[in-house]
């Protein structure tokens, strides 16, 4: 293989590991975003449940309290 082979397979080689470089920073920033993205779905879970969790207790306490008048026990 002449000098001018070589070179064009040290480009070669060198545009791979280049290419295989920025294949690798892509999958991190994929990775990272679908790591965000289920985050913010437990995040958000989270807080519905809690919403739900604060409205059923409402429910209970307004359910619990007494809607005026008194109860008159005869012994």
């Amino acid at each position: 293989m002449d000098v001018g082979g070589i070179s064009s397979v040290s480009n070669y080689l060198q545009q791979i590991v280049e290419i295989r470089k920025q294949q690798s920073e892509v999958d991190a920033q994929v990775a990272e975003s679908m790591r965000r993205v289920r985050q913010q779905v437990v995040d958000q879970g989270l807080q519905d449940g809690n919403k739900q969790a604060e409205r059923i207790n409402e429910i209970k306490r307004t359910g619990l309290q007494p809607h005026g008048g008194s109860i008159d026990v005869w012994a």
